[in-house]
């Protein structure tokens, strides 16, 4: 259910792929060392963001908001504007490309949180979270473990004063919204919430 989420760093991949093609850069020294630690570092981060905005956002959110009228609908919000806030680096709210990134990239993380979240409220399952997060990390970036690239991407560079950069959000956001729409419609609509809640609230 999650492979429609690995759509946008897909995309990326190609476009790593193709800058090889028309670049031909040298390889890196111990290339294969650093591509192993990238995919060992990105799954290691999709356990620990999971861990942190997926199973411990249910267990301390859920039990204090379940005698609110929409639980499961607070606690998918809130954990996703916090995953989304921590990922913001360096905004500077005088630009106005730089403002309208930060609320992009928050609202790209939550939707892309509450994706997630649907799917471990139905399945419980972090490990097939982590592994999907994972991969929307490393991919993006694993060309750059190759190759030696004259013009590499700094994917640690979120917010920037780029218009380019507005636009790739934009089109995230819209490959995200779709993406969560095709799982809200096949997953969501199916969990049972009132057992779901009572039994992650004992």
């Amino acid at each position: 259910m999650l492979l429609p989420t690995l759509i946008f760093s897909g995309i990326f991949a190609l476009f790593g792929v193709l800058a090889y093609f028309f670049d031909k850069p040298p390889f890196k020294e111990n290339w294969v060392l650093n591509l192993i630690i990238s995919a060992a570092t990105m799954f290691l981060v999709g356990v620990y963001e999971e861990g942190c905005f997926r199973a411990c956002a249910c267990d301390a959110l859920l039990p204090v908001l379940k005698k609110t009228k929409h639980p499961f609908l607070w606690t998918a919000l809130i954990s996703g504007l916090l995953f989304g806030y921590v990922h913001v680096v360096n905004a500077d709210f005088t630009d106005l490309q730089q403002t309208l990134q930060f609320f992009l990239k928050i609202a790209n993380l939550l939707v892309h949180g509450a994706t997630y979240m649907i799917l471990y409220w139905k399945t419980r399952n972090l490990l097939g979270l982590a592994i999907v997060h994972g991969l929307n990390d490393f991919l993006p970036d694993f060309m750059n473990q190759i190759f030696e690239f004259e013009n590499s991407d700094d994917s640690g560079t979120y917010i920037s004063g780029d218009s380019g950069t507005t636009l790739v959000y934009v089109i995230q956001l819209v490959i995200g919204l779709l993406c969560f729409l095709y799982v809200y419609k096949k997953v969501a609509k199916t969990i049972d919430y009132e057992k779901t809640l009572e039994e992650w609230t004992l």
